[in-house]
């Protein structure tokens, strides 16, 4: 692939991905877990996964108790807070039980009693065991998960089914509901977060293979000194090799662990007014060590502009403009970013070099994609580089009907549309409900194709091609 169609694809994957960082608005949802019986479960683990006001995290997690009545509220802020979110819960006896709930929504979730577990051993590389490792459950899917958020649940680190292997390197995790596919990880120090997934919810005949991590230490500072409180990332080029994110110390050290054999880039969460250049192309191999990757915060130079609506050329406030260059370079999907203030303005601080300039989309507007050399500049150190505009149209519309099988319309039915990129994710860039007549008229993202979905109250699936 040429660098310049390389280029055109990761800003394009960049553009999908930031579209769905909007304004923050809370939102709240409630509900009620019930037992196998339908009477009401108290002090039952129940959580919300949704999407992340912060750029750096994809999808947050709240955690909270059912009352005596088995009651449970959430309130929390989210970039999307038209999108469903998951919610579920678990008690000890029973399997797990999530489900999507509408923003504002109040759901019941039913636990069951037919819980199975999943265990096994970890071991390393000669087959030895490890012992005090934790093995958790990263993920959860059931039926054609394919596109359907609502069949995938990513607990990701913060997941409550986990386990620490004993001193013969078994592990045991309960509460899994009979019906799904599980994905293990493991942790554990001087090891890498070593994954095993396609499991069956009962299988016990598990085998881990964790690897001697490999790790990158370095100093952050600024005009010579050293600087904490400094957030610290790197990404592999292969991501499933390994990632890991750390904040400096009082003495400006940093160290990045649990990684495995590959190239890795090392990048900077800046505070306000600062960039740093991000280390590129670090080589690294099991269980090596590499230190002195140093990092230095500036100030840089300044690239400056407005995002504006199209027809009426009013500024949009809150939407993320961000760069890839010497910051964030393309080798990985990560970006730095910044939000426009009310007035559309925003200002992004960048090492020298050329970097390309983009903007997400905000509610009603997705992103304009253009040629990356429309937005490529030069940033000096100490200049400012101002101008470069944005102008978003208004999204266009997607409308039809969903249709059942005896050529009645499928009222009520839950509605979607799924790009190639968002199959990538299985999650679908816009959700609706059809009216009583099976009607739909949704938000698209951009003037492509998109396959559309939908899910009623069976298990059933249905596809039509629709042209924006």
């Amino acid at each position: 692939m040429s660098p310049h169609r390389a280029g055109l694809l990761a800003v394009f994957i960049i553009l999908l991905c930031v579209t769905s960082l909007t304004s923050a608005e809370e939102v709240t949802v409630t509900g009620q877990v019930l037992g196998p019986d339908g009477q009401p479960v108290a002090e039952a683990r129940v959580f919300v996964l949704y999407l992340s006001p912060q750029v750096q995290r994809l999808y947050a997690m709240k955690q909270a108790q059912s009352d005596p009545e088995g009651r449970f509220s959430f309130d929390f802020d989210t970039h999307r807070p038209e999108r469903p979110v998951q919610v579920g819960a678990y008690k000890e006896g029973w399997a797990l039980q999530w489900d999507l709930v509408e923003p504002g929504g109040e759901i019941a979730l039913r636990l069951v009693a037919d819980a199975v577990r999943c265990a096994g051993m970890v071991t390393d590389p000669e087959g030895n065991a490890i012992a005090g490792i934790t093995v958790f459950v990263n993920l959860l899917s059931r039926g054609d998960v394919l596109g359907d958020r609502g069949n995938m649940l990513s607990l990701g680190e913060d997941s409550f089914l986990r386990d620490t292997t004993d001193e013969d390197g078994m592990f045991e995790i309960w509460g899994l509901p009979a019906d799904v596919t599980v994905y293990l990880r493991v942790l554990g120090e001087g090891w890498t977060r070593a994954r095993v997934g396609g499991i069956a919810a009962g299988d016990r005949q598990i085998t881990i293979v964790a690897h001697p991590e490999a790790t990158i230490s370095g100093t952050i500072t600024r005009d010579g000194h050293p600087v904490s409180g400094v957030e610290i990332f790197c990404t592999a080029h292969d991501p499933p090799s390994g990632y890991d994110r750390t904040v400096s110390a009082r003495d400006g050290t940093y160290e990045l662990k649990h990684l495995g054999s590959d190239v890795y880039d090392v990048m900077v969460d800046p505070p306000a007014g600062f960039t740093a250049r991000a280390i590129q192309g670090i080589t690294l191999e099991e269980g090596e060590h590499v230190a002195d990757a140093d990092l230095k915060l500036t100030p840089g130079g300044i690239v400056q502009g407005t995002v504006r609506e199209a027809t009426s050329g009013d500024p949009i406030p809150d939407v993320p403009v961000g760069a890839h260059g010497p910051a964030r370079p393309l080798s990985t999907w990560e970006e730095q970013l910044v939000r426009t203030d009310e007035t559309g303005t925003y200002a992004l601080h960048l090492p020298d070099g050329k970097s390309t300039i983009y903007a997400g989309g905000a509610k009603g507007f997705p992103p304009a994609l253009r040629e990356p050399e429309d937005y490529r500049v030069d940033v000096v150190e100490g200049q400012t580089v101002s101008g470069i505009e944005f102008v978003l149209r208004p999204a266009p519309r997607l409308r039809g009907q969903v249709i059942l099988p005896n050529s009645q319309p499928a009222a009520n039915a839950e509605f979607g549309t799924v790009s190639r990129f968002s199959e990538m994710s299985m999650d679908p860039f816009f959700r609706a409900r059809t009216d009583e007549q099976g009607r739909f008229d949704i938000e698209a993202p951009v003037a492509s194709r998109h396959d559309s979905r939908w899910a009623g109250s069976t298990s059933s699936r249905r596809r039509s091609s629709v042209s924006s």
